[in-house]
C-alpha cells in the first residue's frame, strides 16, 4: 500500500470551477490502481491535529500502519528547481521549504522528518521504499533532492520530476498526468519606469542563449528534447513557437487515446499547458551600516554592489559556510545556483537591483536594503512522443491515464491506455 499527502485544498471543483493542482493530484492518487493503490492522508489526524506536513504524515503512518502495509510515500506539492511549497514539520511557517529548511529538520529539536526503520526495515541498497514528489521541476535540483533524502533518513529512494508536472481532468473518464518542457532564459527585472519587454526582445534572448552553443555541438542543457536531440535553431525565431502568451491550456492529441465505446464518445485529445510564462524571483538582503557617515549614495550602484558582495560572502547567519560561496569547501547548494548563475559575480550582474535606506528598528542597525530581481521567461511545451519526431508542435502528448473507478470498474489495465511516463526514465525523473 502507498500513502499520499497533498499540500493545499484538495476539494474537487464544482461546475465551471477550474481544477486546482492540489485537487488534481488528490484525484490522481485516489484513482491509482492496485498494486499502486494510495491512501490519501489529508483529513486524517495525529492526536487532535490534522495531518498537515511531511512530519505529521510520517507520524500518522508510524502510529497506525503495520510495516507490511507501508510501501511508498507520495507527496504532492507546488515546487520549482530550488524549493517545495509543502511544510516539512508541524511548526514551520508559511515560507517555502528551502535547502536550509531541510537542514533544520536534521539539527533542530522537534523538526525531524526521518522515516523510522520500524517502517522501512534495516538499510538496503537500493532501498526497498520510495518517496515520490509530484511537483514541477524539483528533479532538476539534484543537491536539493539528495538533501531531502538525507533528511528523510537516507533509507528511501526519492523520485522527483525534471519537468513541469501537470494533470488534466476528464470528468466521467478519469485523469491524465502529463509533463512539459520548460525552456528558460533569465534577464534583470526592469525598473517600473521602463516599458516591459516585448516578444521580439524575449525571442532574441532565447536565440542568444542558443547561439552560445557551437553549431553542430551539444545543445545547452535546457534546450533539448527528451530523446537528447537539439531543439532546432529555427524554432526560436518563430513567434508561433512561443504562443499562447501568457501560458494557457491547449488541446493536443493523445499518444495513447482511449478507444472504448462510451456514452461520451472516445477520447482522443487532452488539455495541456503551453505558452510563455513570466516570473520574478528575487532576493532581499540588508547590509548593516553601523556608521551612518559611511552610508553609500543610493544611486552609486557600483559601491552598493561592492558592499552587498562583501556582506554576502561573510553571510554571518550561516558562517562559516556562506550560502554565496561555492566550489571546494563552499556551500553545497549556493544561492547563485538557485538563481541559475555560475557564480556570485554573475548573479550580481544578472539581477536588476534597487537600493534603499532602512532605518534602525527592533534592535537592528541602520542597513542598506538591496533587492535583486530576475525576469525568468519560460516557454512551456508538452512532452510528446519522440517518434517519429519529438517536436511538440506536431507530436502526440505522452500521458499516464488514471481511470475513474466508477466508470471503469472491472475493466482490466490491458484494456486501458498503457502508461507512457515511467518513473524509471532518467530523462523524465531524477532518482537518488
Amino acid at each position: 500500500m502507498d500513502w499520499g499527502f497533498v499540500d493545499g485544498d484538495i476539494r474537487r471543483p464544482k461546475k465551471k470551477e477550474k481544477m486546482t493542482f492540489a485537487a488534481g493530484v488528490a484525484i490522481q492518487l485516489s484513482f491509482m490502481r492496485a498494486p499502486n493503490q494510495v491512501t490519501v492522508l489529508n483529513g486524517k489526524k495525529v492526536g487532535k491535529r490534522a495531518v498537515a506536513s511531511v512530519q505529521s504524515s510520517i507520524q500518522y503512518i508510524t502510529d497506525n500502519v503495520k510495516p507490511v502495509d507501508f510501501r511508498n510515500l507520495i507527496l504532492g506539492s507546488h515546487a520549482n528547481d530550488a524549493s517545495l511549497r509543502m511544510k516539512m514539520f508541524n511548526s514551520q511557517g508559511d515560507e517555502k521549504t528551502s535547502f536550509e529548511t531541510l537542514q533544520k529538520t536534521q539539527t533542530e529539536p522537534g523538526k525531524s522528518i526521518v522515516i523510522p526503520t520500524t517502517l522501512t526495515g534495516p538499510p538496503q541498497n537500493p532501498p526497498a521504499h520510495a518517496v515520490r514528489i509530484i511537483g514541477c521541476n524539483l528533479g532538476k535540483a539534484t543537491v536539493f533532492v539528495q538533501e531531502l533524502k538525507k533528511a528523510l533518513g537516507n533509507n528511501v529512494r526519492v523520485i522527483a520530476p525534471k519537468h513541469f508536472d501537470g494533470v488534466s481532468w476528464g470528468k466521467g473518464y478519469g485523469l491524465w498526468e502529463f509533463l512539459c518542457y520548460e525552456f528558460s532564459v533569465y534577464l534583470p527585472k526592469l525598473p517600473k519606469t521602463k516599458k516591459p519587454r516585448e516578444l521580439p526582445e524575449i525571442m532574441a534572448e532565447f536565440q542568444r542563449v542558443v547561439a552560445a552553443s557551437p553549431p553542430g555541438g551539444p545543445a545547452p542543457a535546457p534546450f533539448q528534447f527528451i530523446d537528447g536531440s537539439r531543439v532546432p535553431d529555427a524554432y526560436w525565431k518563430d513567434e508561433n513557437w512561443y504562443k499562447p502568451d501568457p501560458v494557457g491550456d491547449v488541446t493536443m492529441d493523445l499518444a495513447a487515446p482511449i478507444k472504448l465505446a462510451a456514452p461520451l464518445g472516445p477520447v482522443t485529445t487532452v488539455g495541456v499547458r503551453r505558452g510563455l510564462d513570466l516570473e520574478f524571483p528575487k532576493i532581499s538582503w540588508p547590509v548593516p551600516i553601523p556608521d551612518p557617515t559611511k552610508f553609500p549614495k543610493l544611486d552609486d550602484k557600483a559601491k552598493c554592489l561592492e558592499l552587498l558582495r562583501a556582506d554576502m560572502i561573510l553571510d554571518k547567519k550561516y558562517a562559516p559556510k556562506s550560502r554565496f560561496v561555492g566550489g571546494t569547501g563552499g556551500h553545497p547548494y549556493p544561492m547563485f545556483t538557485r538563481f541559475n548563475y555560475a557564480d556570485l559575480d554573475k548573479m550580481l550582474a544578472g539581477l536588476g537591483w534597487t537600493f534603499s535606506r532602512e532605518e534602525p528598528h527592533d534592535g537592528l542597525p541602520l542597513a542598506l536594503r538591496c533587492v535583486g530581481e530576475q525576469a525568468a521567461y519560460t516557454l512551456i511545451l508538452p512532452i510528446t512522443d519522440p517518434a517519429p519526431t519529438p517536436d511538440p508542435k506536431v507530436g502526440k502528448v505522452l500521458t499516464n491515464f488514471h481511470p475513474d473507478p466508477k466508470r471503469f470498474a472491472g475493466v482490466p489495465d490491458s484494456k486501458l491506455p498503457p502508461p507512457a511516463l515511467s518513473l524509471d526514465d532518467p530523462a523524465l525523473y531524477l532518482t537518488v
